[in-house]
Order: structure tokens, then C-alpha cells, then sequence
């Protein structure tokens, strides 16, 4: 049987299949980083942090756990946490990421 001709597939040497996979790598890495950029500052805004990323949210720490105790305690109902998300959810859909959620 002839080495050349595998019934049509090509034959790479190992250099030739480091080459083609390192190419590959590198094309794949630029094409995601430049994915996620912005195409233009009027995208950005501006240079600021946007502002859901400097405002806290006072649940963002918060545990299962730990809501849970707070109910328990009667710090917080069940109802005041719910409203606390559905509130930072509408804050974000209107002034933020527009999740429309």
C-alpha cells in the first residue's frame, strides 16, 4: 500500500499539523477578544464604569442561608427580598444592560 495515497485523506507530517493547530489558536484567541470589545466609544458612553457596577445592591452578598435567617429572625419577609430583586431587575433592564427580562 502506498504511504502517499490514504484513499483520498491527506497526509500531514507532524510539523505541517503543529503549524495548521498553532494557527488555528492563535486566529480563534484574536477572533474572541475582538468579539467582545465595543465597535466605537459612542457604544462604551463613556470611560466611566457603567453604573450598575459601582452601585452596591444589598442583596449581592447575600446567602440562601442567610436570607433565610433574616426571615427567620423578622429582619426582612419574604416579600421584602422579592421586591429587592424585582426592583434591581428593573433597574437594570431600564438603565443598565437592557436585559429585558
Amino acid at each position: 500500500m502506498d504511504s502517499k495515497h490514504n484513499g483520498g485523506a491527506t497526509n500531514l507530517d507532524r510539523r505541517e499539523f503543529m503549524k495548521l493547530g498553532g494557527l488555528g489558536a492563535v486566529a480563534t484567541a484574536v477572533v474572541g477578544s475582538t468579539a467582545c470589545e465595543p465597535r466605537n466609544s459612542r457604544e462604551t458612553g463613556s470611560n466611566e464604569r457603567s453604573w450598575w457596577v459601582n452601585e452596591t445592591f444589598e442583596l449581592e452578598e447575600a446567602t440562601f442561608s442567610g436570607l433565610a435567617d433574616d426571615m427567620a429572625s423578622g429582619r426582612r419577609t419574604s416579600v421584602e427580598i422579592t421586591q429587592l430583586y424585582l426592583d434591581r431587575i428593573a433597574a437594570l433592564d431600564r438603565e443598565g444592560a437592557k436585559l429585558r427580562s
